[in-house]
């Protein structure tokens, strides 16, 4: 069972976890495959990196970004600071590396971001349900459905809440890969495609007490959806 994280321990108990996330053929460039400003998606691309830290609940204390964009910075600064707005991060300090020798036929971002736990990261799950918060959305779905996948103000709501024992955001391989190689449970149905990409982390997984799954049904209403497993 592992997260897609590097945890570093040090001599004083503290743990550097790291993160990353990057996206291609995503922009404004003739040759891009989906078209998209450049905001949108620096946003997106943050946005994965970060929930995979608050997941854990490391707190976030720098960021790095790599673009290939010549003349995309401003738009990407602006995409990344909005999200951090989300986030109350605004101050987080950063560095950014841009191709300016070469011009690129595609579109092409990363950032990876460092935090610190202070506590080892716990994914045992014995006896906990599962359920998946948000819909897996990839491409222009994300776009075009919007309103179907985890906002920012949910997901914190989940990551400051004590009755979210574990969390896990869902990316490129869909909910049953991460519940697998996250919690190591297999999963059995769900009235979500259980195969499809979550993209850039339009949902997560929830692992909660069964006690208190009317509390998160009444708090996310049409957004829980309950998983099986075995």
């Amino acid at each position: 069972m592992s997260r897609d994280l590097i945890v570093l321990p040090d001599k004083s108990g503290q743990y550097t976890v790291i993160a990353t996330d990057s996206t291609g053929a995503c922009g404004q460039k003739e040759h891009d495959a989906i078209n998209v400003s450049y905001e949108t998606l620096a946003y997106f691309t943050a946005r994965v990196a970060f929930m995979e830290l608050l997941c854990v609940r490391a707190r976030p204390t720098a960021y790095t970004i790599s673009s290939f964009m010549k003349n995309g910075y401003d738009a990407v600064i602006s995409g990344i600071s909005a999200l951090l707005k989300e986030l109350t991060l605004d101050d987080l300090p950063f560095i950014a590396s841009t191709e300016t020798n070469f011009d690129m036929a595609q579109s092409a971002l990363a950032v990876s971001v460092i935090g610190t736990l202070d506590r080892p990261i716990d994914d045992t799950t014995d006896g906990l349900s599962f359920a998946c918060i948000g819909t897996p959305m990839v491409g222009n779905e994300v776009i075009e459905y919007a309103d179907r996948i985890i906002q920012m103000d949910t997901f914190l709501s989940l990551v400051n809440d004590a009755k979210a024992l574990r969390l896990a955001s869902v990316g490129s391989k869909g909910i049953a890969y991460k519940l697998k190689q996250v919690f190591g449970s297999a999963a059995v149905s769900c009235a979500l495609d259980l195969q499809k990409s979550a993209g850039p982390a339009t949902c997560v997984i929830l692992g909660y007490n069964k006690k208190d799954e009317a509390y998160f049904i009444s708090k996310l209403q049409n957004q829980f959806y309950p998983i099986v497993t075995k």
